[in-house]
Order: structure tokens, then C-alpha cells, then sequence
């Protein structure tokens, strides 16, 4: 039998609309698969929570990359501006925490870090999707992050190692997303987590900033002016920070503790 003129293209023509359309389906997380592992990360934390499990306060005075507490609560610009250890963003956090709720700070890091959590659930299962996992892989796998000991534990231990995680994670689906469809917000969500990492961990540093501006202009060939808009005021912030250190203790870099922390090593 011989098709009419024109069947093959308009057969074609529909066959690609429909695999166009269930591949972006397919990277777009579904109501259920979403409730249920909001569901799941509510029950699992209300067990961990009732068999006695609370939020680990320990470090705070144990981690030398806190500023002392009388200091935050009275001097926090005139710490953060001489703190040349570690970058400055936790202890700004921490350090405004103890301010606006000076009788329950702990309270609300607590919720502050279920709040990252329950983001950091939801922000992984959406980066598997837009990686091109099938939906049922990629709720088994969250599922399976999200009830993991390790994450149960680093979720109530105050210190900078979980949002550390989260950022991450959040920063790669923004990449993703921007590669996909680059545009200035994007763009701009890309270099503020980049510049939040690098303001926060010691590990990460602006020639690791610089990479990923680097690569984003490889992936990106036709829109180099909008990655490179994106990433000016995060790369400006951080360079501003490095700068204060290389001025104030001749180190460009936002810690003077690399030697010690080799020497550890």
C-alpha cells in the first residue's frame, strides 16, 4: 500500500511533537511523585525525631571557624571584617541569628536546617529528571538520599557541611537549567550560589568561580554576553572579600589557614 503524498512528513511531524513532549514531561517533577516524597521526608524526620534524635549544638563551641558568640552579639561588622580564617558568610549568618533571636536561635537554625533538607530532597530529584532519569528512578533514588543515616545525621549537626550540600545541589540543577535555556536569572542563580559556596567553605575558592564561568562560555557559544552579565556582581562580591584579606594580611585568598591545614592533612 502506498502512502499519500505528504503522510511521511506529517507522520514524521507528529512523531517528533511527541517525543518532544514526552521528553519535557519527563524532566518535569509530577504532583504525586513530589507529595510523596515531601510525605516521606515528613514521616522519616518525625521518627528520627520521636525516637529522641535533636539538633546537635556540640560544634558551636568545639569548631575553631566560629567566632565566639559575646563577639557576634556585640561586634559583628568589626568580626567579620578582621576574620581571615574562613570566609564570612557563616559567621554572618550565625552572627545575625544570635541578634534578631537572641533566646531562640537554636529553634530556629533547627527549622532553618529542615528547610534546607526538605529543598535539598526536592532539588535532586528535579536535577535527576532534568539529567534524563526515568521518574521512577529518580523518586527511588531521592527516596533512598533522603532517608539515608549520613543525611539523617549531617541534617542535625550545626555546621556548615549540610548547606554546603544543598547549595550544590541546588547550583547544578541552576546549571542545567541555564544550559538548557540560558537567560539572566538563570544566570544570575548560577553565580550567586557559586559566589555563596565560595563565601562559605574554605575549599572552594575564585579560580574554582572562574571555572565554571569558563565552562558555562564553552556550553553556552551564542550567549556569552548573558553569561558573563550574570556572573559579574557575584564575582565582583567575592573578589571584593579576597581583596580586604590580601589588604589587611597580604593573603589573596579568603583564608590564611591553607599551611595549616596542609600541615593537618
Amino acid at each position: 500500500m502506498i502512502a499519500p503524498p505528504g503522510s511521511a512528513t506529517v507522520a514524521g511531524s507528529r512523531m517528533r511533537k511527541g517525543s518532544t513532549s514526552r521528553f519535557a514531561v519527563a524532566r518535569t517533577p509530577t504532583g504525586r511523585a513530589v507529595v510523596f516524597l515531601v510525605a516521606l521526608f515528613v514521616v522519616s524526620r518525625g521518627i528520627v525525631f520521636s525516637l529522641g534524635f535533636h539538633f546537635d549544638l556540640e560544634w558551636l563551641g568545639l569548631s575553631i571557624q566560629n567566632i565566639d558568640q559575646r563577639l557576634l552579639r556585640h561586634n559583628l561588622a568589626q568580626s567579620l571584617w578582621y576574620l581571615h580564617g574562613q570566609p564570612p558568610l557563616w559567621n554572618a549568618l550565625l552572627g545575625v541569628s544570635l541578634r534578631v533571636f537572641p533566646q531562640h536561635w537554636p529553634q530556629v537554625w533547627h527549622l532553618g536546617f529542615l528547610g534546607l533538607g526538605l529543598v535539598e530532597v526536592l532539588a535532586l530529584f528535579a536535577l535527576l529528571l532534568q539529567l534524563g532519569l526515568p521518574r521512577r528512578v529518580s523518586v527511588a533514588i531521592t527516596a533512598v538520599f533522603s532517608i539515608a543515616p549520613a543525611v539523617l545525621v549531617y541534617e542535625n549537626v550545626f555546621f556548615y557541611d549540610y548547606p554546603t550540600l544543598v547549595l550544590l545541589t541546588v547550583m547544578a540543577l541552576a546549571v542545567a537549567w541555564f544550559v538548557a535555556k540560558p537567560s539572566f536569572g538563570r544566570g544570575s542563580l548560577v553565580f550567586g550560589i557559586g559566589a555563596c559556596l565560595v563565601l562559605l567553605r574554605t575549599i572552594f575558592q575564585f579560580p574554582w568561580l572562574l571555572a565554571v564561568v569558563v565552562l558555562l562560555l564553552v556550553a553556552c557559544k551564542g550567549h556569552h554576553r548573558t553569561v558573563l552579565v550574570s556572573c559579574a556582581l557575584p564575582l565582583a562580591l567575592v573578589f571584593a572579600v579576597i581583596a580586604k584579606s590580601w589588604f589587611l594580611y597580604g593573603v589573596p585568598s579568603t583564608t590564611s589557614w591553607s599551611g595549616m591545614m596542609l600541615a593537618r592533612a
